[in-house]
Formats: C-alpha cells, sequence, structure tokens
C-alpha cells in the first residue's frame, strides 16, 4: 500500500523463541518511493506471482496469505481492510500537518495520492 519500490528481504525479518512462536520483526525503512517525481515508475523490488508490479492480478494476494501467512481469505480481507483504515488516519493526520506546513502540501499531496492508489491496487488483487 506504501509503493515502496525498494523494499527488498533485508527489510523484512522475523523473530522467534520456538519454531511454533515466529512473528514479523517491526518494519523498518519504509519510503513510498513513487512519491519521488524521479521514481514515480518505480515498481517493486521483490516480484509476486511472477509480476513486479503494484496491481495483481485477481485472487493474489489471497492465494499469497493462503499459502505463507496461514490466513483465511476473510483473515486477509480483514488484515488488509485494517491496513486501509490504518493508512486513511494517517493521511488525515497528514491533511492536519499540511495546514500547518503549506510549503510542503505538494509533496504531501502526491504521497497521499500514491497510498490511495496503492490501497486500490492491494484490493484489487485480492
Amino acid at each position: 500500500m506504501l509503493r515502496n519500490g525498494d523494499a527488498h528481504l533485508k527489510n523484512f525479518g522475523v523473530l522467534y523463541s520456538s519454531t511454533a512462536d515466529v512473528r514479523l520483526a517491526p518494519l523498518y525503512d519504509l519510503v513510498t518511493t513513487t512519491g519521488y517525481a524521479a521514481l514515480r515508475n518505480d515498481v517493486p523490488a521483490l516480484p509476486l506471482d511472477g509480476r513486479r508490479a503494484w496491481r495483481l492480478k485477481p485472487g493474489t494476494w489471497t492465494r499469497f496469505a493462503q499459502q505463507h501467512c496461514a490466513l483465511s481469505p476473510a483473515q486477509t480481507l480483514a488484515t488488509v481492510e485494517q491496513l486501509a483504515k490504518a493508512l486513511a488516519a494517517e493521511v488525515q493526520s497528514i491533511k492536519r500537518h499540511m495546514k500547518k506546513a503549506p510549503d510542503k502540501s505538494s509533496m504531501l499531496t502526491g504521497l497521499i495520492a500514491q497510498w490511495n492508489a496503492g490501497v486500490a491496487d492491494v484490493r484489487a488483487g485480492l
């Protein structure tokens, strides 16, 4: 959803105390690369279902979640909606900030547009 074209495997990790206790580590090094004019056409660093594209074929995310995350389709949808809701809250925060820093409005408006497109793309790939 963030359109981070620089998300390589080195940016993701797991924490575990045993093979029965494995969880995603806190994320780091996140940036909306497509928010920068020079990287507007950036694509994901990692392929999913053989494609390096923001918008994936319907069912791609659901299959990935089932095969690699042990999530049901309902859990996948709920997770996507939870993430979209969190991103929407950040958009509201950014809009409040834009009123205090009008000189940043153009860049922040572009960031919001990229996030909205990212949410739409993920939903399309469910």
